[in-house]
């Protein structure tokens, strides 16, 4: 009963440490998350009003960027709309009219990384899960260099019996499996977060493709093959 009682208390801190580990990761990741849906939400709305807007390129553009209520996709807006450029286009059956052009493709502007910079720091939401286990392995590394500092600070005394030298080595190789519990700790949120996050950032980008798709099929982003 003592026994388990030790060995208890001395995996109390590595138990609170991973405990932290896990609860940290999942509030940290929430937080990070919602502000991944609220873009893409953001990104869909945009795409509806792009599709139902009537007149030119300018025209779908202006009316886009006055519905939207979103800062960066505002900011994207204009820089779509800065890099347009008008130019003739004959159809057979038709009068010779003007087209809208782009001289950049849309998918080199409306990126996960443009969508998501004023809101939150991509580079260390995608690199977290790294951050998770090395904080991880840096706590069981502290935790082992502990207990065997005390385990030759016991077998080494020069008082200790040879009863007391064989308690400390059974103490240490009994409490040295717990210490690796802030290791799997992090290990486990990395790879969840690492699973989630994909997840996330891949719906971005398919609501940011579907959007691409339709502001080529309303201003073509081949301005300067045309121009020629």
């Amino acid at each position: 009963m003592n026994s388990g009682f030790f060995q208890l208390q001395e995996l109390a801190v590595p138990l609170v440490i991973a405990g932290l580990i896990v609860l940290f990761s999942a509030l940290t990741f929430g937080v990070w998350s919602q502000r991944i849906r609220r873009a893409r939400q953001a990104v869909q709305a945009l795409h509806q009003d792009l599709t139902q807007a009537t007149g030119s390129g300018h025209d779908a553009l202006r009316h886009a960027r006055l519905q939207t209520e979103d800062e960066a996709l505002r900011f994207l807006l204009r820089e779509t709309e800065a890099g347009l450029i008008d130019l003739p286009h004959t159809r057979a059956d038709a009068e010779p009219s003007v087209q809208s052009s782009s001289f950049r493709p849309h998918a080199e502007v409306w990126t996960v990384q443009s969508v998501m910079g004023t809101r939150m720091n991509l580079a260390l939401f995608e690199t977290m899960p790294n951050l998770l286990i090395g904080f991880g392995l840096m706590c069981t590394f502290v935790f082992l260099a502990i207990a065997l500092q005390q385990a030759g600070v016991a077998l080494n005394a020069i008082d200790a019996s040879t009863r007391q030298q064989d308690q400390a080595l059974q103490s240490l190789i009994a409490t040295a499996g717990g210490k690796f519990i802030t290791s799997i700790a992090g290990l486990l949120c990395s790879l969840i977060w690492n699973w989630r996050a994909k997840v996330s950032l891949e719906k971005l980008q398919a609501a940011l493709d579907g959007l691409c798709h339709t502001l080529r099929a309303r201003i073509p982003d081949n301005a300067a093959e045309a121009s020629m």
